[in-house]
């Protein structure tokens, strides 16, 4: 048995199962192709073939562990990385000086990823709370959560003068050369 033949024979089920404990399909493609690339190194060490299916979705299984696994780490590391801005409770005029631009970017966001970072950040809302309110999944608001982030990393490097570090956060000093 190779790969070419488990390909031909599994890889359309195992997407349909992946896609089912996955709610992005691009993802679950993604992890069906890292656990073929996992197949294809490993497959000499099956020396009965009667073992392969289980084997197989021993792979799968433990390569959608490890997609929530990552997921959870670099959220956690984003949810750091907006929490890390200074508060300036004293000096409202300070605080609003350092993020002149964070209404408006946020104002920007198309309509799913605005209402998600507002419960989220402004009302403090739980992500198993925003997602039964709004009736999508958790991994659904995470990855709304996610984009926003996105989004606005790129609109603070492109109009504000910041730029990302080899951590992920936005590094330097405002230098706002866009008008709102």
């Amino acid at each position: 048995m190779n790969t070419t033949y488990i390909w031909n024979h599994f890889a359309d089920n195992i997407l349909h199962f992946i896609e089912k404990r996955v709610n992005n399909s691009e993802d679950a493609k993604d992890i069906r192709q890292d656990i073929f690339i996992k197949i294809h190194l490993k497959l000499v060490q099956i020396q009965h073939t009667e073992k392969i299916l289980p084997w197989i979705y021993q792979i799968v299984r433990n390569s959608i562990r490890d997609y929530y696994r990552y997921q959870y780490k670099k959220n956690q590391e984003q949810e750091r990385w907006l929490l890390q801005a200074p508060q300036y409770e004293e000096n409202q005029a300070e605080h609003q000086e350092l993020f002149c631009c964070l209404t408006p970017f946020l104002d920007n966001l198309s309509e799913k990823y605005k209402i998600v970072m507002e419960m989220h950040y402004q009302k403090g809302i739980k992500q198993h709370e925003i997602a039964k309110e709004l009736g999508i999944s958790i991994s659904g608001v995470k990855s709304r959560i996610q984009r926003a982030r996105e989004v606005l990393k790129q609109e603070f490097t492109s109009c504000c003068g910041y730029h990302l570090g080899k951590d992920g956060y936005l590094k330097g000093e405002q230098d706002c050369s866009c008008h709102h």
